[in-house]
Order: structure tokens, then C-alpha cells, then sequence
């Protein structure tokens, strides 16, 4: 599964966004120390592939359609949802970032093939330990004999379990 990046407009390391909601604002997250955003100036929901923004502050969080666009004010209260390549800022103008979407390397493990066709009655079981979450796949029963009960395997960081069900 996909997961996203801001990317600092005026310059900066990408922040990756952790699966569920992050609270956007002044502090070290971003590197606002602008007084005129809010430590809660708005939420970011990462969920099931997709980016959503809602703006939660009396000042608003804003659209840009390019860089040279005014900002639009974003309704409080309200989702916006967010796509690869989208711009939003905290003010006009300025803390500007925009959405990159990053690939699957960090989430769970996929297994090509028609997971019907397991009649073995194997499961691979992708425990991503970073973000807590249990993902179950039925495997194709080539690849059945080359697993092992257990078998850790790393990626970027990651430690996966894959176990017999």
C-alpha cells in the first residue's frame, strides 16, 4: 500500500506521514515556529491508501492549484482529500507542501497469483512492527514449499514474520 510524504516547498528533508491521523501545526513535525499557526491548526488522516486534510483552527489551511495560484481557504471542519502532487499550506502562502506519494516498500508484503488456488490452507501473515498492523494473504501453492514455519525477513527497516496458519 502506498504510503505519503510532505515535501517542504521552500526547502527541506520530505516528513513521511505515519498510517492514521497526524495532528499538523506549529512545532517539530513541520519546523513552524510561525505564531500565526495553531499547534493544532489541522488533521491529517493517512488510511487505507489514501490522504485526507481537515482543517480544525480559526485560521484555515489552504489549496494552491500550482504555486503561482492564490491560496483557497479551506472550510473548517470539513475533509479535503489529498493526491499525489497536490499543494496545501497553513498560511497563504507560506509553510507550503506538497503531497508525494511514496511507494509500498514499507507496507505489507504482496504475493502475486490467484490466492483462491491455495488449497494448502497457507497464510502469510505480515506483521509491519513500525505501524502495528496485521496483514493475512492466502498464498498460490508454488510458493507453499518454499516457506518455513517462521522466517523473518527485512525491508527498509522492517522486521515481517511469516507464519503457518
Amino acid at each position: 500500500m502506498p504510503g505519503f510524504e510532505l515535501v517542504p516547498v521552500a526547502g527541506g528533508e520530505p516528513i513521511r506521514l505515519p498510517e492514521g491521523e497526524t495532528v499538523l501545526g506549529r512545532g517539530p513535525l513541520l519546523g513552524v515556529s510561525d505564531m500565526r499557526v495553531s499547534r493544532r491548526h489541522g488533521l491529517l488522516e493517512n488510511l487505507d491508501g489514501r490522504l485526507r486534510l481537515k482543517p480544525i483552527h480559526v485560521n484555515p489551511c489552504f489549496s494552491q492549484s500550482s504555486l503561482d495560484a492564490s491560496p483557497e481557504a479551506l472550510q473548517r471542519d470539513s475533509w479535503y482529500t489529498l493526491r499525489d502532487g497536490d499543494l496545501f499550506s497553513l498560511l497563504p502562502g507560506r509553510c507550503v507542501y506538497k503531497v508525494a506519494a511514496v511507494g509500498g516498500g514499507d507496507g505489507p508484503l504482496s504475493v502475486s497469483g490467484d490466492p483462491t488456488t491455495n488449497s494448502s490452507g497457507w497464510v502469510l501473515i505480515c506483521q509491519a512492527f513500525q505501524i502495528g498492523q496485521t496483514f493475512a494473504f492466502s498464498l498460490p501453492d508454488p510458493i507453499v514449499p518454499m516457506l518455513h514455519l517462521c522466517l523473518k525477513v527485512r525491508s527498509k527497516g522492517l522486521e515481517r514474520t511469516l507464519k503457518q496458519m
